[in-house]
């Protein structure tokens, strides 16, 4: 998968995710979504919806980190498999919202957003779920 420069805001070609042994959610994947659509992904629950969102996201982040020069040493995957893990729990951001705290979406989802624009790769997952939050927490008065 690539965030190709020309007419795709996102390219993936032949992609197979796995979620286990076995478990192969989507195998050949071949989508193009050009920078002027809107795309809407529709499927039962477990159909792998989730999954492709967080590999096109995962992706993103790693090239942008990856136009500066960083290698993540673990990878985004690796940290959502720990997270869940742990078991039930909330992230520090949504317990913060959840109180009415102010959350760290600059930080942790803007900057990625930000460094993308900088370095000239395209984050349209990053950015959606950026502005989506960012007008979710500024609805709810946490964020200006």
């Amino acid at each position: 998968m690539s965030a190709d420069p020309g007419e795709y805001a996102i390219t993936i070609d032949g992609l197979v995710n796995a979620v286990g042994p076995g478990q192969i959610l989507h195998k050949d994947l071949n989508l193009q979504v050009r920078r002027d659509e809107v795309m809407t992904l529709v499927g039962g629950s477990g159909s792998g919806k989730t999954q492709l969102l967080r590999v096109i996201r995962r992706v993103e982040a790693e090239a942008v980190a990856g136009k500066l020069g960083v290698t993540m040493p673990i990878g985004v995957e690796s940290r959502i498999d720990g997270a869940a893990s742990v078991g039930e729990h909330k992230t520090s951001m949504l317990q913060d919202f959840e109180r009415g705290r102010p959350i760290e979406l600059d930080a942790i989802v803007g900057a990625v957003a930000e460094l993308g624009d900088m370095v000239g790769v395209d984050t349209p997952m990053v950015d959606a779920i950026y502005a989506l939050t960012r007008r979710k927490a500024v609805a709810a008065g946490i964020l200006r």
